[in-house]
């Protein structure tokens, strides 16, 4: 199960981002969205119990969804099935097909419900501010890119990043180090100068992977 090292954006930078500009090593910050940046679980709560209640299944609180959040989607709409009693047992699996069927609406409702109720955690924006005017700032999530996008558009943050994407944008999802290589190539700067920020193990062993240093 996904556990998060940290809830809140604030200890995994310097409490203030002018240390980062004393630390020339560094030509690129690299940041996880979910859990780092922003506190997207109210929607995705709003979304999993919309999906739930079409299956005839219970719907889970918002302290549920945090429990069960992490490596993407699928997942996530797995183990809300599984809570929700939708297995023969707790130890019995589900069928591809039943999960395939279920990402599909929860797909459908999170779309309709991407940001309502989704915002920035205390200090991000200033942070992000202060740090973009000395560094290229990227986004590297496991949610899919456009929602990534369409997110950060409507919280006002897409003019600080140079990138966002997607576990879709490159065909893999972390802990697999191929997001964060693909954003040091794009921006033209080895990995032993870029910074990860992220939140929870499944970043720990992508930047591990990677060789990339990183701030949790």
């Amino acid at each position: 199960m996904w556990e998060p090292v940290r809830r809140q954006f604030l200890p995994a930078v310097p409490s203030e981002p002018r240390e980062f500009m004393t630390m020339p090593r560094y030509q690129l910050i690299l940041f996880d969205l979910d859990g780092t940046l922003v506190d997207s679980v109210p929607d995705l709560t709003t979304a999993l119990s919309l999906m739930l209640a079409e299956l005839g299944l219970p719907a889970h609180d918002e302290g549920t969804v945090r429990q069960i959040i992490g490596e993407g989607q699928r997942s996530l709409v797995e183990r809300a099935l599984l809570r929700a009693g939708a297995a023969e047992s707790p130890q019995a699996g589900l069928a591809d097909a039943v999960i395939d069927d279920a990402v599909l609406r929860f797909r459908r409702h999170y779309s309709d419900n991407l940001c309502v109720r989704t915002r920035l955690y205390d200090g991000v924006r200033e942070t992000l501010q202060a740090l973009s005017a000395s560094f290229p700032l990227a986004v590297a999530t496991n949610k899919p890119g456009h929602w990534a996008r369409t997110l950060c558009e409507v919280l006002e943050l897409s003019p600080l990043f140079r990138w966002v994407l997607g576990e879709d944008d490159v065909g893999a999802r972390k802990p697999d180090p191929k997001l964060l290589l693909e954003l040091c190539r794009r921006a033209a700067v080895p990995v032993e100068r870029t910074l990860f920020v992220g939140d929870s193990r499944i970043d720990w062993r992508a930047a591990e992977a990677a060789g990339m240093d990183l701030a949790l």
